[in-house]
């Protein structure tokens, strides 16, 4: 954990738990934030940039079920 206050690190700990988070879960969630942390600082010392607009609704993952497509109108018949 990248914390640097030790209350307030255990203070989010005890939160998890009380919203039911078991040790597996936190365990879970604590590396996809570490792997997106270490994929965040080597695009950071690398200096790129996306090769996208977020804006824009015809990017990669705009067709994704979860993700709803506005670009289309949609037609009921």
């Amino acid at each position: 954990m990248t914390g640097k206050s030790d209350y307030g690190v255990d203070f989010h700990l005890r939160e998890a738990r009380r919203l039911g988070l078991t040790d597996q879960a936190l365990t879970e969630a604590v590396e996809v934030v570490q792997l997106f942390n270490t994929v965040t600082t080597i695009a950071d010392a690398l200096c790129l940039e996306p090769n996208f607009d977020a804006r824009r609704s015809d990017h990669f993952g705009s067709h994704h079920p979860a993700v709803p497509n506005t670009a289309t109108p949609s037609i009921t018949v």
